[in-house]
Formats: C-alpha cells, sequence, structure tokens
C-alpha cells in the first residue's frame, strides 16, 4: 500500500462527498454524470493505493478509470436521442470496456481482443463523423482531427501488442477532450473552468508522456503521485464551477423575477372594461402595446374568433408590413375546427406547466409566409380561453427581442395571466349583455303587457261598433270608411296580440330536432328568393351535431325571417352579396349563426326591442324580431345580436339539446333509414 497517497485519496473521497451534497441540493443530468465519474475515479484511485494485484483486479481499476472519463465526456456531449445525451458515448463505450477486459486478463492478446479493439476504433470514428455533423460546441475538423489522432496512437500500439498503452492513450485522449469541451462549452476564464479544464489536461498529458517515452520507475512514481494530486486540483474545480453555476443560476432568476414583476405592473396598468356592450378593439391594441413593449417578445398581436367562427387579426405591434400581410391571411384561412383541434393538443401536452406556447402556428404558413419569420423564434400562441375552455382567441407572440438570451418556460406566466384577464373580461362582458337585454326586454315586455291590456277593451269597442256602422243603411262612402276603420282596429289587434305574446310568452310543443335537416331543407326553400336578390347563400353543419329541443315550426319561422333579413342587408350593401347560415356547438348549447356581409346593424343591443327596425325610419317599424325572439325564449333558448369586423352583422339563436329519451320526428325518421 502506497501510505503517501491516502492523505490524497481522503481528500479526493471528501471532494466526492461535497459533490454528493451539492448533487442532491439541486440534481440535473450533467450533474449526475460528474458525481459518477468523480465516484468511480476515486475507486480506481482507492484500489491503486490498496495495491491489488491479479488480472482481474487490474482490469477492474482499468474499467473504473476509462468509464469515469466517459462519464465526464458524456456529461458534454449532444443529445443522441431524445434527452439521452449519453447515448453518443455508450455507442462506443460499450466495445471499449470490453476490449478493456478482454486485453487485460487475456494474455497474450488473442483474436478476441483484436475484435474488440477494431470495434472500439471504429466506434469512435463513427460517433467523431455523427458528432461533427450535428450543431456542437467546436468545429467539425476539430472534432475529426482529434479522435483519428488519438485512433492512429492507439492502432500503432495495438499493432506493437502493447494493450497497456492503448488503453492509456485511449483514456488520456477522451480527459483531454473533456478539457477542450469544457472550455468550449462554458466559454468563460472563470477560477471553476480554468482549475477544471486545467487539471483534466496535466492530469492526462503528463500519463501520456509517460506512456511514450521511456522513463525510470522513481520519474513514474513521481508522475503517478502528481497525476493523483492533480486530480483533486480538478475535483476542487468542477465543484468550484458547480457553485459558479448556481450562483449565475440565481442571479439570472433574481433578474428573471425583476423582469416579471416590472411586466405584470405593466399589464396591471391596463384598463379591461366589463360593460356589456364595450369596444375591445382598443383594448386589444393596448394588450399588444403592452406585451411588445414589456415582454420578452417584439412582435405580439391579438387573434378573436367572431361569432361565426372565424379569426380575425384584432391588433398587432412589432411587425413590419409582410409580417402584418402574412398573419392578415393565416387569420382569413384559419379555421376554427383546425384551430379548436390544435388547442385541444396543446392542453393534453401542457398540462399544468408554462411552455414556450400553447398553439404552434407554423404549420398553417405558407412557405413564402413562413419565409418572413425568423426559423429560431416560430410564430407561437397563447390561447384566451374561458373558464369552460372555450377558446375565444390566441395572443400571438413572434420575434424574441435577444434571441440569444436564454428563454425559460416560466417566463410566460405574465402573459398566460393576461391572457386569463383577457378572456374574463370577454366573458363578463358577455354575461353583462346577457343580463342587461334580459332586464331591458323584460322591462319593455311589462309595459307593453300593462299597455296591451288597458288598449284591448277600447278598441273591442271600436271595433264593434265599426262592424254596426257597415250594417246601418247609409251611403256607400259611409261603408266604406266603416270598413277602413275596422280592418285598421282589426290590424291593431294583432300588433296587441304580439305585444301580450312578447309579454308573456306561451309554451311550444318540443321534440327533437335534426338541425341540419332543417338547415338543408330551408335551403332549398330561399336558395331561389336569395339569388332573386344577387344574394349567395351559403349553409353549414357541424358533423356529429346532438339534437336539439325544439319546435320545428317556429324554428323555420324564425330562421326565414333571419335569412329574409339578412338577405336584404347584404343586397343593399352593394359589395359581394352573402348570407350565411351555420349550425354548431355551443359551450353548454347549440348554436345557429346567421351572418351577412352587409353594413351591420345601428344598434344591435336593441334589435330584439318591440318596434325596432332594420328598415330606414320612414319605412316603419315592426314586431318581427321581437317575435322571433319571444318564439326562441318559448323554446328555452335565446337570441343575440352582434356587428361583425371589418363589416357585416350575425344573429346567434341558441337552443338547448334535446335528452336522449326525447321524442323527435327527425331524429326517428334517421334512426328509420
Amino acid at each position: 500500500m502506497d501510505y503517501y497517497q491516502v492523505p490524497t485519496l481522503i481528500l479526493l473521497w471528501l471532494l466526492v462527498a461535497v459533490f454528493a451534497a451539492l448533487n442532491i441540493q439541486r440534481r440535473n443530468w450533467r450533474r449526475r454524470l460528474w458525481l459518477a465519474g468523480w465516484l468511480l475515479t476515486a475507486t480506481q484511485m482507492l484500489l491503486e493505493c490498496l495495491g491489488a494485484h491479479g488480472p482481474w483486479a487490474t482490469a477492474g481499476i482499468t474499467c473504473c478509470g476509462t468509464l469515469g472519463m466517459l462519464m465526464f465526456l458524456g456529461s458534454l456531449a449532444v443529445p443522441f436521442v431524445g434527452q439521452r445525451r449519453i447515448a453518443w458515448v455508450a455507442i462506443f463505450a460499450v466495445p471499449t470496456l470490453a476490449y478493456v477486459i478482454m486485453a487485460t486478463v487475456e494474455n497474450p492478446a488473442g483474436p478476441l481482443v483484436y475484435a474488440a479493439e477494431v470495434s472500439a476504433t471504429v466506434a469512435c470514428a463513427v460517433v467523431a463523423v455523427a458528432w461533427s455533423t450535428r450543431p456542437v460546441y467546436t468545429p467539425a475538423w476539430v472534432t475529426v482531427g482529434w479522435s483519428s489522432a488519438i485512433s492512429i496512437i492507439c492502432l500503432y500500439f495495438a499493432l506493437r501488442n502493447d494493450p497497456g498503452r492503448v488503453m492509456q492513450v485511449a483514456e488520456a485522449g477522451i480527459g483531454i477532450w473533456t478539457a477542450l469541451l469544457i472550455g468550449a462549452v462554458y466559454r468563460r476564464p472563470t477560477p471553476g473552468v480554468i482549475f477544471t479544464a486545467a487539471g483534466f489536461v496535466v492530469w492526462h498529458a503528463a500519463s501520456v508522456l509517460v506512456t511514450i517515452f521511456a522513463v525510470s520507475s522513481s520519474y513514474l512514481l513521481l508522475v503517478g503521485r502528481s497525476s493523483n494530486l492533480v486530480r483533486v486540483v480538478a475535483a476542487v474545480g468542477m465543484i468550484a464551477l458547480v457553485l459558479e453555476e448556481e450562483t449565475r443560476e440565481n442571479a439570472e432568476a433574481q433578474r428573471r423575477d425583476r423582469q416579471a414583476r416590472r411586466e405584470m405592473e405593466r399589464y396591471a396598468a391596463l384598463y379591461f372594461p366589463v360593460g356589456p356592450h364595450e369596444d375591445f378593439i382598443p383594448l386589444y391594441r393596448a394588450v399588444v402595446e403592452a406585451a411588445s413593449e414589456a415582454s420578452a417578445f417584439s412582435l405580439v398581436g391579438v387573434l378573436v374568433r367572431q361569432v361565426q367562427g372565424r379569426m380575425r387579426l384584432a391588433a398587432l405591434a412589432g411587425a413590419n408590413d409582410m409580417q402584418a400581410a402574412a398573419l392578415e391571411r393565416l387569420a382569413a384561412e384559419l379555421t376554427e375546427p383546425e384551430l379548436m383541434s390544435a388547442w385541444e393538443e396543446a392542453q393534453v401536452r401542457r398540462g399544468h406547466r408554462f411552455e414556450v406556447g400553447d398553439l404552434d402556428l407554423c404549420r398553417w404558413f405558407s412557405q413564402m409566409d413562413a419565409a418572413e419569420f425568423s426559423a429560431d423564434d416560430p410564430v407561437r400562441g397563447i390561447g384566451i380561453s374561458t373558464r369552460a375552455g372555450d377558446l375565444q382567441g390566441v395572443i400571438l407572440l413572434g420575434e424574441r427581442k435577444n434571441p440569444a438570451e436564454r428563454f425559460m418556460p416560466e417566463d410566460l406566466m405574465p402573459l398566460h395571466l393576461l391572457a386569463s384577464r383577457l378572456a374574463a373580461a370577454r366573458e363578463s362582458s358577455a354575461m353583462q349583455r346577457r343580463v342587461a337585454q334580459s332586464e331591458r326586454l323584460a322591462g319593455i315586455g311589462r309595459l307593453a303587457g300593462g299597455v296591451a291590456h288597458e288598449l284591448n277593451n277600447p278598441l273591442t269597442v271600436v271595433m264593434g261598433y265599426a262592424e254596426l256602422m257597415e250594417e246601418i243603411p247609409v251611403s256607400e262612402k259611409m261603408h266604406e270608411y266603416a270598413g277602413v276603420i275596422r280592418r285598421e282596429a282589426h290590424r291593431m289587434r294583432q300588433v296587441i296580440e304580439g305585444l301580450t305574446r312578447f309579454w308573456r310568452p306561451s309554451p311550444s310543443p318540443v321534440a327533437a330536432m335534426d338541425l341540419e335537416r332543417i338547415l338543408r331543407r330551408l335551403e332549398e326553400v330561399l336558395r331561389p328568393e336569395c339569388e332573386r336578390q344577387g344574394v349567395r347563400l351559403e349553409v353549414s353543419a357541424e358533423t356529429g351535431l346532438p339534437a336539439a329541443r325544439a319546435n320545428g315550426e317556429r324554428l323555420e319561422q324564425v330562421l326565414k325571417q333571419l335569412v329574409s333579413n339578412a338577405a336584404q342587408a347584404a343586397a343593399s350593401d352593394g359589395e359581394e352579396a352573402r348570407v350565411r347560415m351555420e349550425a354548431g356547438h355551443g359551450e353548454e348549447h347549440l348554436r345557429i349563426v346567421v351572418s351577412n356581409s352587409g353594413a351591420g346593424f345601428q344598434e344591435p343591443e336593441r334589435l330584439f326591442d318591440p318596434f325596432a327596425t332594420l328598415k330606414p325610419r320612414d319605412e316603419g317599424a315592426g314586431l318581427a324580431m321581437s317575435l322571433c325572439y319571444s318564439m326562441i325564449r318559448e323554446l328555452g333558448g335565446d337570441m343575440s345580436a352582434y356587428n361583425l369586423q371589418p363589416r357585416g352583422a350575425a344573429v346567434i339563436v341558441e337552443l338547448p339539446v334535446a335528452m336522449p329519451d326525447e321524442p323527435g320526428s327527425f331524429r326517428s325518421e334517421a334512426r328509420g333509414a
């Protein structure tokens, strides 16, 4: 036993214990491999100090040294399969260890030893070439040149039947290459990097020189003891390197916390309106400007899903003209089913973690549009979703301000919270819009009911006297006047009945209805009339829609009225006239959207008020839309009206889903078919 090595051995094992404690405190794949490498190195030194003898003991000592060096090299290797970064080393680690064991145990060397040596050399060459083709830390000629030089030297000693020197040169080549990688990976002249890299170089350069040149036994002993001391220096340097990394990570974390705090303060200063009829366009512009100013992204936009399911680029900041045009085309071509499918996939993939973006929007860019954006910073998005999970829009994230800066998924937390606030504001505004409409219509209904009740009795008297006047033998002119009074009084009674119905809807029989069949039948009836007005009618329905709980006759009356109004609005616009009628899923209901390309409603929030009109004021008023609203309420549904951007209008009819055991003519016909 070499007692001169005991203090160095004890010191090395103490450093290994310190390294283990640091690894427990904060674990990652690189520290695990470093800890394994130092455990193997310390074990090798322990076996050397104990003076182990015999071929198998020598094989164990050599394997510990070689495998330890492979651990250090593997910690700095680029990934080969997924995140298994040691896979590069594993390709030639197995044949190398096999050669070490067989060359040590089998003496003289036989065919198996030579086969293992050839396998290890070929594996080294394959790894070097494959590694040089990947984006690694060193130039390709350095990687291939160093591995080729080590392989040639090893082959030279192998031809001289000197396996001991082959193993020493191979281990030294791995160690010196590890030192070069440490400098290439960290690229900073800190004490940890200098001590670690210099320790590895001196540690293995001395053994290579002793291996190549013949030296005396006393000098060899001195080199061995100095080499063990240099191992301690390298271990101290690697511990210092770990501490430096922790210091840098802590400083970086503090910087990111400050950045996130400033970003949150900037977003908190935004005013989010929650009124029932707020215009969100100014808010979208303020959001993208604030995000472009405070976040890590310079290009920020907002895609909003409109009521008819189409996407629209509502606001954009930090983009040039070509990028803005590309995003406009993306919004025009992106369909709701595609976006919802990608959103659901992202939700499953993301879980509860913050990622660089919920949605990868690059898949929908054409090749020409994709070229307008940096390949290193693809356009991604953060979903704007309600609490029920309904996707309302997307916050677009493009080019980063500092692409060289490491980006962490947690950096998106302020933007996720901003998207949540935006979704909550939209949801609250929609809820207040519904409540305000219900309260207003309820008040109007009570007023209309009172007026109808007060007018009904006097009107009955007027109609009675008008009929008596028609029966009295008077002049023909008086009979004509009496007929006019009776007809107009009858018309007034119809208006009063409409007001009464609006105030107190009467329940109507309902059944399970197939919306797609209803829409297709209406398409056949309404298309000729639309074409006569120069309007293109488009009808669509999502596949797999459940049956709706509705009255077929009244639902058709409502849809006919909506399509008729939409066709008139589109035909009077003068541009490409188009009316769309679409059926699809809502959050908790089925919905039918009737939209047109016209100029939009003057006051969409008052569309369903009694006597509200879609015609010019000098053409009179009616009860058509209020009666439509009353009919849908009778069915347990709801109606709402919106203006589209940049032009157009839409009316949404919401219907409840039929119960599974509810009877229905359309459903039974479909089953019978």
